[in-house]
């Protein structure tokens, strides 16, 4: 039954608890593109895995969004929770909508949702002044090398989260860099965290400031690729090799002479100059995430 009720005009709301049967009831007031006149948009496959893994985690949420039915009784929002709750086997609490204009369905959800930069911002308040770079260095740290991994918005948002203490600070430090990028901000990220923050920091200050040790200093060495490699094509994707390796000497003291990537800190993957990676890798550092391949999940708002 609903447990409170909200009307303007035609237009009414309850909150009801839409069971796996509900559901089903609802879903076939659906029009699926290509099955009638004015049809819904496209089911979202991957908007309903996530849904039914927040349904079978405890997740759920009750918000403002919900389902909504036109003033024939069409359903135009909420087939993707409603098939989440369908596959999930659990019940939900959803606002439901009816008597809306059938024009409606066109620009429901048509605007931007909430990126994992409005997240973190929302999440920590003042702690995310710079939340856009908070974002790209978590996101890089995650992706490492593997510029082909992706990450969902939640994955990117709890990582960053569980690694402010090293990644808000590392950003307020490399940010004024004219070299800076998501591999640098990465390797730095990662650095700290194989590391220790007490030591990567005032290294990454000092790059900044190009406060160099000598001709050989591997920051300085880095400074000059990062610059060469601005006018090279996919120059981005081959940043965090080089920096690692960069980064590595700089801890141990060493002067070098010629900068090779490395994937990993502590590891002895060396890759060519061209930056393309020798056939033994070794694994990711522990703290690290490891990254899942595949289609990025799109970042949705709430429920």
């Amino acid at each position: 039954m609903p447990r409170s009720s909200a009307q303007r005009g035609q237009i009414t709301m309850v909150i009801e608890r839409i069971t796996p049967e509900i559901a089903k009831k609802y879903l076939s007031k659906n029009v699926p593109p290509g099955h009638g006149k004015d049809p819904n948009r496209y089911l979202q496959p991957s908007r309903v895995r996530k849904l039914r893994r927040e349904l079978a985690e405890g997740r759920w949420l009750l918000t403002h969004q919900g389902i909504a039915f036109d003033t024939s009784g069409r359903l135009i929002d909420g087939q993707n929770r409603l098939t989440a709750i369908i596959e999930a086997g659990v019940p939900a609490e959803l606002c439901v909508f009816r008597n809306l204009d059938p024009r409606a369905r066109l620009v429901i959800d048509a605007t931007s949702n909430r990126t994992p930069a409005d997240r973190f911002v929302m999440s920590n308040g003042d702690l995310a002044a710079n939340a856009r770079d908070v974002i790209t260095m978590a996101t890089a740290m995650q992706r490492g090398s593997d510029k082909r991994a992706k990450f969902d918005a939640d994955e990117v948002v709890a990582f960053a989260r569980k690694n402010e203490h090293v990644i808000v600070p590392l950003c307020t430090t490399l940010r004024p860099s004219p070299v800076w990028a998501g591999g640098v901000a990465g390797a730095f990220g990662n650095a700290a965290l194989h590391f220790g923050l007490d030591v990567i920091k005032p290294l990454a200050q000092r790059f900044v400031e190009e406060r160099w040790t000598g001709p050989g200093d591997p920051l300085k060495l880095l400074q000059k690729k990062l610059y060469d490699l601005k006018i090279e094509p996919q120059g981005r994707a081959r940043h965090y090799p080089y920096c690692v390796t960069a980064i590595t000497a700089a801890v141990e003291g060493r002067q070098i002479q010629r900068l090779h990537g490395t994937d990993n800190f502590g590891g002895v993957a060396d890759t060519t100059e061209s930056g393309e990676a020798a056939p033994a890798v070794p694994a990711a550092p522990a703290a690290v995430a490891a990254p899942r391949r595949g289609r990025p999940r799109k970042a949705v708002a709430a429920n």
